[in-house]
């Protein structure tokens, strides 16, 4: 069992570059940019006033 985890744990390991290194972290960053650009753009076309009645 524990030659077969390591063997895996290697193959895992190697198949890492820097490519999807540095990709992920991106990725990550453009998601939660979007997650909070969109709500701040709804919120920017009413009226504060109806917003608070909602």
């Amino acid at each position: 069992m524990r030659a077969w985890f390591l063997d895996h744990a290697e193959r895992l390991l190697t198949s890492l570059n820097g490519v999807r290194s540095a990709g992920a972290p991106v990725v990550g960053a453009l998601t939660g940019l979007l997650a909070g650009l969109y709500p701040a753009w709804r919120a920017t076309r009413i009226e504060p006033a109806d917003a608070l009645r909602r």
